[in-house]
């Protein structure tokens, strides 16, 4: 299994590749969670939703990028806070457990941020009805974050390229 550093500028090349104009804008490597009460908070806020209310997830994650991303010196593009949900910004992520061993790697077609913070919180369950549905990496909750470990996270973004090929190839490196 590559490690993160190794498999970023693969990455990294491999997207340029496939560019066809301008730079893609990445990220510096980064922890995650920065702070030791990311866990409880998180819980706090999703075992706090009524039943039948709808989870406050974009104003959850505005709060993740100012206290988990910005102190770090992470670069998160204003237009992507004013419109989280909507903004139309290809790009891809790849995370890794805290012995920089690659585990996961996505994309999307919002603010990359958006589903690489899907895969860092609960996902839906018994025990957390109000958990985010679209984490299909329930791992990183459980085994990692929840037992006080940190993940190291990349993002790239501003493609001109819907990414779906480009992640489908760095998977296969990785896990073929």
């Amino acid at each position: 299994m590559p490690k993160i550093q190794e498999f970023v500028k693969i990455a990294v090349e491999s997207a340029q590749s496939y560019q066809k104009k301008g730079q893609p804008k990445s990220s510096q490597i980064f922890n995650f969670p920065l702070t030791d009460d990311f866990v409880g908070w998180i819980e706090n806020q999703i075992l706090s939703v009524s039943y039948g209310s709808r989870p406050s997830w974009k104003n959850w994650y505005l709060e993740m990028i100012r206290k988990q991303i910005r102190p770090q010196g992470i670069i998160i593009p204003k237009n992507w806070e004013d419109n989280l949900l909507f903004f139309q910004n290809d790009g891809f992520f790849v995370i890794a457990d805290d012995k920089d061993n690659v585990i996961e790697i996505g994309r999307s077609r919002i603010p990359v941020i958006v589903r690489f913070f899907d895969l860092l919180v609960p996902p839906k369950s018994n025990k957390y009805p109000a958990g985010q549905p679209t984490n299909r990496a329930p791992y990183i909750w459980e085994e990692i974050l929840k037992k006080g470990k940190i993940v190291k996270c990349f993002f790239c973004y501003d493609l001109d390229f819907l990414p779906t090929e480009l992640v489908n190839d760095l998977r296969r490196q990785i896990w073929s």
